[in-house]
């Protein structure tokens, strides 16, 4: 949509606001309400928190992306990440893929902080500004290795959280090496 309406000439910030609002919604509230309501509606308000804490900070994270570079409104891969860590939380819900109630509110806040923190994770073009790590590729390929051998229809959701291991331990050791 951004394309068309800078196409056609009719692209401002109401847009790019209304955009970045939307993005809020679809990405961050929405699933993270999903999650309340398949998990997390019997802990009352307590349930929340988590929820809150996964959308506020994603809001967040499109405010910062907004400040940085008000040209654009797709910045690959910060603006991805807000992405991702919602359509994790959507497959979550609908693959049939369940945790601990417990784990799944440390794992909503986890995510939330993942999209405001440092973390830099790829863009797989090659123009990231961490090298990529062999040894994080490694430990990437076994925790995935390791969670199909305890639940192998896991897979969709998997996909979504190895980025992220990813991403966390090829940041941590590239800090390491510096």
């Amino acid at each position: 949509m951004v394309r068309i309406a800078r196409a056609l000439g009719v692209s401002g910030d109401f847009g790019r606001e209304l955009d970045s609002l939307a993005d809020v919604v679809g990405f961050g509230v929405s699933p993270a309400f999903m999650l309340y309501m398949m998990s997390l509606d019997h802990y009352g308000w307590l349930g929340y928190v988590p929820l809150l804490v996964f959308s506020v900070l994603g809001g967040f994270q499109i405010g910062t992306i907004q400040h940085y570079d008000r040209r654009s409104t797709w910045l690959f891969p910060r603006d991805c990440l807000f992405l991702q860590q919602g359509c994790m939380a959507a497959t979550y819900v609908l693959s049939g893929v369940r945790i601990p109630d417990v784990a799944l509110m440390l794992a909503m806040i986890f995510v939330g902080y993942l999209m405001v923190s440092n973390v830099h994770h790829p863009d797989f073009k090659g123009k990231g500004s961490d090298p990529m790590q062999p040894i994080a590729v490694g430990i990437t390929v076994g925790c995935g290795v390791f969670c199909l051998l305890m639940d192998y229809r896991s897979w969709p959701v998997l996909i979504f959280v190895l980025y992220a291991v990813y991403g966390i331990s090829n940041t941590i050791i590239n800090n390491i090496r510096k």
